[in-house]
């Protein structure tokens, strides 16, 4: 659950920065992706994974 929750809150630091101009923003759940591409054309790609987990 940590790895969406962390995905949810990059998606909105994304969305809300005025820094980029972005035309679209897109969430793939399944794949734990966020596809940016700017107004300019570019696309950026930033994929999440679990590289570590405590022992429970």
């Amino acid at each position: 659950m940590e790895l969406e929750f962390f995905q949810d809150i990059l998606f909105d630091l994304i969305n809300d920065c005025d820094q980029y101009e972005l035309a679209d923003l897109t969430v793939e759940d399944q794949e734990h992706r966020i596809i940016a591409t700017l107004q300019s054309g570019t696309v950026l790609e930033i994929k999440l994974r679990n590289i570590s987990q405590p022992d429970r």
